[in-house]
């Protein structure tokens, strides 16, 4: 993929923003399908007794606009900064060690 973005002229900088938007992007589709997953948690209960006194104590999970978002905007910076290695040696690559990969 390198090699044939680099025969066909893109340049160094382009093939960084492309390989950083796909780690971006994959990590935005990872972190939105855990806050659906996490959604759905809204849905169950966990109760316990307390045998000291017999009584029940429920715990519930109830996220808020503001956790969703936190988590969405989370995932994206670890999509920059775990795509960010990967962008930058696939733009230093030179085109023959592209092609003979």
């Amino acid at each position: 993929e390198i090699a044939t973005l680099r025969a066909l002229g893109f340049s160094k900088f382009s093939i960084l923003l492309s390989f950083l938007f796909e780690s971006v992007v994959l990590a935005l589709l990872g972190g939105a399908v855990g806050t659906v997953a996490a959604l759905a948690m809204g849905f169950v209960r966990f109760s316990m007794i307390n045998f000291s006194n017999w009584s029940e104590i429920v715990i519930r999970f109830r996220p808020t606009p503001g956790i969703v978002i936190q988590a969405i905007v989370f995932a994206g910076v670890l999509g920059v900064l775990g795509g960010m290695l990967p962008a930058v040696r696939a733009a230093r690559l030179k085109l023959l060690d592209a092609l003979r990969a």
